[in-house]
């Protein structure tokens, strides 16, 4: 059965992206919402909403208001709302207020409750 893709709101603060044929080592402290298709090694930090995309690998921790994974991540992720999107893997701890799963995701891991 065909599903429509899910749109994404972004809070008004900007987007940075980070395309497809992008690689990154090392830490980012950002303050507006931030989109990632390519592979990120480290750290990512922002008052907003992180996203990684389907093309989308990520290595390292993940501190957000909002954090929604469709595509790779193995590490430690923390945030008031973590969802993940079909055909998303990943690997590793996360810490959140709410947390939702589509089918089709693999996560392997575990999920505390932030207090």
């Amino acid at each position: 059965m065909f599903q429509p893709k899910k749109t994404i709101e972004y809070s008004g603060v900007g987007i940075t992206m980070i395309s497809e044929y992008t690689k990154i080592k090392g830490d980012i402290d950002i303050s507006c919402n931030i989109y990632i298709d390519g592979k990120v090694e480290g750290s990512i930090k922002s008052t907003a909403l992180i996203t990684i995309g389907e093309k989308g690998e990520v290595t390292g921790s993940l501190k957000a208001e909002r954090i929604i994974i469709s595509g790779l991540f193995k590490g430690k992720a923390e945030a008031t709302d973590v969802e993940f999107i079909k055909n998303g893997k990943i690997y590793g701890d996360i810490i959140s207020s709410k947390l939702s799963i589509e089918d089709g995701v693999i996560f392997e891991g575990t999920n505390k409750l932030r207090k």
